[in-house]
């Protein structure tokens, strides 16, 4: 390329160089996420890091997201680690994200946060009926209806639970809520 367009210029190598870095290092996180994303194991007493879950989910879908929606990360600043199954809970949350996306027509915001609770848009009509297998809003050919059914039966595997919170045509909030590993 810098033969063909004749310059040894040192600032448009080195942006060249910063630009294929970052390529890679951007390639580098979605393979990784993809990776925890499809872990096959039957082990509910893996160590996971909520956090790192929920980052590795944004990767995922940053293609998505890209111009359409403000994704803003409220996160604890302590460490929320459960002991479950890495990749249930990257299928748990994907799902739910994958799900905000699609509500969202045109422009819209996601807020993901998280906190540790210290204790022992959807209709009125549609939010009893979610959870539900096969239920969906979507137009045939759109969507199965299965994704928040399996997702709540992974957060019940994980002795935790799924709750939603929705204004018609304004908001939705799904609060999931999960045992934190203990020391």
């Amino acid at each position: 390329h810098f033969e063909e367009i004749n310059t040894t210029s040192k600032e448009e190598i080195d942006f060249f160089l910063s630009s294929i870095h970052t390529g890679v290092e951007r390639a580098s996180k979605i393979i990784d996420s993809l990776s925890q994303f499809s872990r096959s194991t039957d082990s509910f007493e893996e160590n996971c890091d909520i956090h790192k879950i929920l980052d590795d989910c944004l990767i995922m879908l940053d293609i998505s997201i890209k111009d359409k929606i403000d994704v803003k990360k409220n996160y604890t600043t302590q460490n929320v680690t459960i002991e479950g199954n890495l990749g249930k809970l990257h299928q748990v949350f994907l799902n739910i994200l994958n799900n905000s996306i699609q509500a969202i027509v045109r422009k819209g915001e996601i807020l993901v946060q998280t906190k540790l609770i210290y204790s022992s848009g959807v209709s009125e009509q549609n939010l009893s009926k979610i959870l539900n297998p096969f239920y969906t809003t979507k137009q045939p050919g759109e969507g199965t209806g299965l994704g928040l059914s399996i997702t709540f039966s992974i957060i019940e595997n994980h002795t935790g639970s799924l709750e939603f919170e929705s204004k018609e045509d304004e908001y939705t909030t799904v609060i999931v809520k999960l045992p934190i590993k203990r020391a």
